[in-house]
Order: structure tokens, then sequence, then C-alpha cells
């Protein structure tokens, strides 16, 4: 991405909307290598400044720049979102990344960071804890494995995978969710069986059997322990001023 202004020799940019206006018109048509198109120069400056006197500066951005303002063009632009968002969702390493870079631009040009909170996930590895790559031919594709064992498989370790660390995917990994998959499956078939003879018929509380209330009483409790979890978990992703 060029630093798309002219400057003289000691140092002073050049400020006309004119010319700024030439040069926005010439990006939205054919993007930012109009920059550096042959004759360039003559075209933006036109006829109202001394060509001699203005150097074109052949500078480029930081290559984070462009990852960093997306959210002038996507979140500002269009109507179906808002700014800032939410959160964004990215791998650890954009903390050096698109994070960091988002938020010095932002911060620089609106205030503020543009968005309220990130929240970090770790990495898809082999089951060796190595980085998948097709050279090595370790890529396990999520398209594979629902192919072969279907997608509640894939959901399955999804939702038992702890996102915020690096994750492990593998033949073996797979099968010990499907065995898994299974035993959920023929509990909950089973126990819709024991319900074959409930008619839908309300019962009170205190007219069940003390094991029935113990089970609900428990049920209750972990119902809790869930959302008091739920809850944990994202209020604990990284809150942005």
């Amino acid at each position: 991405m060029p630093i798309a202004v002219f400057a003289d020799e000691q140092g002073e940019v050049l400020v006309d909307e004119a010319v700024n206006a030439r040069i926005i018109e010439a990006f939205e048509a054919e993007g930012a290598d109009a920059w550096f198109a042959e004759g360039a120069k003559d075209r933006f400056l036109g006829k109202d400044h001394d060509h001699a006197k203005w150097v074109q500066v052949m500078d480029i951005l930081d290559v984070w720049f462009d990852s960093g303002c997306t959210h002038t063009f996507t979140l500002e632009d269009r109507p179906d979102l808002k700014w800032p968002a939410d959160v964004y969702l990215e791998g650890s390493d954009q903390h050096r990344g698109w994070f960091h870079s988002s938020l010095l631009e932002s911060c620089a040009t609106r205030g503020r960071a543009p968005y309220n909170a990130v929240v970090t996930h770790g990495f898809t590895m082999d089951e060796k804890g190595e980085k998948q790559s097709k050279s090595k031919g370790n890529v396990v594709a999520p398209q594979d494995v629902m192919k072969e064992s279907g997608a509640d498989i894939l959901r399955l370790w999804v939702a038992t995978t702890d996102y915020w660390e690096d994750q492990r995917l593998g033949k073996a990994i797979i099968q010990t969710n499907i065995d898994s998959y299974r035993k959920l499956r023929n509990t909950i078939r089973w126990m819709l069986g024991t319900l074959a003879h409930d008619k839908g018929e309300d019962i009170a509380f205190n007219d069940m059997p003390e094991l029935e209330r113990l089970m609900l009483h428990r049920l209750s409790e972990l119902d809790q322990l869930v959302r008091e979890g739920y809850d944990a978990s994202i209020s604990s992703a990284s809150p942005v001023p």
C-alpha cells in the first residue's frame, strides 16, 4: 500500500483536495497499483502544480497497515455491521499482528479500539502436536472428517475442545469421538425408551418420588454451574477500553 502523497525537498506535504480526489478515483477504479503506473505523477498533479517542485513519494506503508484499517471499509461502510465490533476473533499470533495493528490505527484515527473485546484461539495440530502441513502430509481436512464420519463427530470434537489452547486432531482422536458419540446416542435412546409410557401429564414436585426430586435438584444445580461457566468464559475475553 503506497503512501500516496507528494512532498517537496523540505519534506512539506502537498495538501490539495483536487489532487486527493484524483488519487482516490484512480484507486477505486484500478487499485493501489495506480500510484506506481507510468505517468501517475503527471496524472495526479494535473496542471495546477509545478511538477518539478513536487516529488512523488514511493515509500509504502507497513504490511500490517492493510489489515489494521479493515474496520474502516467494513464496519463503517456496511449498513449490516456496526462500529466498533463486539469481538475480534483470531489466533494467538495476532496479538502482535491484526489485533495490534488495528488497535494502533484506530486509536490514532478514532481515539479508541475498533473492537470491544478480543477472543484468542489456539491452532489445530496433528496427533503428535506438530503443525499441519501439506508437505508433511499430516493435514486433517474438516471436509474429509465429515465425509468419512459425519458432521456430528466433527461438532462433538469441537464442543469438547478447549479452543484457547492448541488442539490436536487425527484418526485416533476422531475414533475416540466416534466411540463417545455412540455411547451418548445409545444412552439418549435408552432414556427416551424408558419414557415411552409417559403421557406428558404434569406432576407436582412434592408428589414425585424422592429419587426423582433429587435428580431434578441435581439437574438444576448442573444447569446453574454450566451457565456460570459460559458467563465466565465470555467475561474473560480481553476487554478493550
